[in-house]
């Protein structure tokens, strides 16, 4: 508002008199055009303990950066503290959107379930709602970046660097999506704004795609016809994104088939290093006590091995004893996933493949003579890849959408086959780039689909 107006020009206007000299006039001017660029935010709802009125502590205000669609602006964030004895939230304080428990805990507690015009995700650094809304329309529509609008609204002299400053931008934009998608399937938000984004998936990510499953669902069921056929194809674009990528030690749950399929590690790295923050840790505890773990290797066919995808021999004062992954403790799977860490760091173990795979799916790649399936290596850093697996109908409706690590194996394009049969009976035809192999893999895994527990 202070590039519209001539602040000199309407002060003159209102003395007539001329009783200002011009340095009085430019300093007034200036004093308005600084009040005008500077924002002032404070929680202003009740404490959600006693629902009183907290007073406020200007000892802990803070100076912030709001982005908007015009650039950078200046703000001051007060928070309120309530003090009342019987208030089970006495001393903490509340933020302008958000709560904060002990130092770093950031808690957003507001009882509307509706954007503020501002968005202040933590003391010093928060966007507005047309920001958000008008970024999410060019990510979609002109294929945005966070690089390439940090690279618009950051300015030479800020306070932090244009990496931080980009990613201050990708984790806000990230966690206002998540809070709309909490707000969505769960009655009360309790969101910790303080978590990292991963968290923050995983607490969500089982109700909200059950909600999109059904939300699905009913737009395919409101058609006259019955869905017969789908298209499934892998996406890799779509879903890249940095992984971990230690082969062969996440298991995902397919809950149709009550199937396991072991894929590489899905989290994302830690800062500076290439493995996330589990298998730092797990390194560690490897690294200290090395001989912990005599050897892990696949097990056998899927017939033989029963339960277990991978066969873990522990040395336990010099004698080598064998365990089942589901009954090795804490400490154990710590060593375990360490030693596959060291393996994976040290290239040790010959032919790391994305994923661990039975001896039957071996031998049945290697009786067909096509040679184009997707198992296995497909580049120098498969462990790292990744993307979405997408069904669709003809006209364009997509009826669901799954996350895949490492290659497009058979056991994790088997177990997305399964939720679409178990959402959608009808279905009878399915369409796919590479169905010589799937067919086979699911004909043979067809008479062992009945057993209580089947591992693909």
């Amino acid at each position: 508002m202070a590039e519209w107006v001539d602040i000199p020009g309407a002060i003159r206007v209102a003395d007539p008199a001329g009783l200002l000299a011009d340095c009085d006039i430019n300093a007034v001017a200036a004093s308005v055009q600084t009040y005008l660029n500077t924002w002032a935010f404070t929680w202003s709802e009740p404490c959600p303990g006693c629902q009183h009125i907290p007073p406020l502590v200007p000892a802990k205000r803070r100076k912030s950066v709001i982005l908007d669609v015009d650039g950078l602006h200046h703000a001051t964030h007060t928070p309120r503290r309530c003090r009342r004895r019987d208030c089970p939230e006495r001393g903490f304080y509340l933020w302008c959107s958000f709560q904060v428990h002990g130092r770093k805990v950031l808690r957003w507690r507001s009882a509307v379930k509706a954007l503020p015009s501002v968005i202040l995700l933590t003391q010093r650094f928060g966007v507005t709602r047309r920001w958000y809304q008008q970024f999410s329309k060019r990510l979609v529509v002109q294929m945005a970046s966070f690089w390439g609008e940090a690279k618009v609204h950051w300015q030479p002299g800020f306070r932090l660097s244009f990496n931080r400053f980009k990613l201050k931008l990708e984790d806000a934009w990230f966690k206002i999506r998540l809070l709309e998608r909490y707000w969505q399937v769960q009655p009360h938000v309790h969101m910790s704004l303080s978590a990292d984004k991963e968290h923050l998936i995983r607490q969500v990510g089982d109700a909200y795609d059950a909600f999109m499953m059904k939300i699905r669902k009913s737009q395919v069921t409101c058609s006259d016809k019955p869905l017969l056929g789908l298209v499934i194809d892998g996406h890799v674009k779509a879903g890249a994104r940095r992984r971990c990528g230690v082969p062969s030690v996440s298991a995902t749950l397919c809950q149709p088939l009550q199937a396991w399929s072991l894929t590489t590690c899905p989290r994302t790295p830690a800062y500076k290093h290439k493995f996330c923050p589990w298998h730092v840790r797990c390194l560690a505890a490897f690294d200290a006590e090395p001989t912990a773990v005599h050897s892990v290797s696949r097990a056998a066919s899927l017939a033989q091995s029963g339960d277990d995808l991978l066969r873990v021999i522990l040395s336990q004062r010099g004698a080598h004893a064998e365990k089942e992954l589901s009954k090795l403790t804490r400490t154990e799977n710590m060593l375990v996933q360490g030693y596959l860490t060291a393996c994976h760091r040290a290239k040790s173990l010959q032919r790391v493949e994305p994923v661990i795979h039975d001896g039957t799916t071996l031998q049945e790649l290697l009786d067909l003579q096509c040679q184009t399936h997707k198992q296995g290596d497909t580049g120098a850093k498969s462990h790292r890849a990744g993307g979405l697996l997408v069904a669709c109908r003809s006209d364009g409706l997509i009826v669901h959408v799954q996350e895949y690590h490492g290659a497009e194996s058979l056991s994790q394009r088997y177990a997305f086959i399964a939720h679409l049969k178990a959402t959608h009976s009808s279905l009878q035809v399915l369409v796919h780039d590479d169905a010589c192999h799937l067919r086979r893999f699911a004909h043979n895994r067809f008479a062992a689909a009945s057993r209580k527990h089947t591992y693909t």
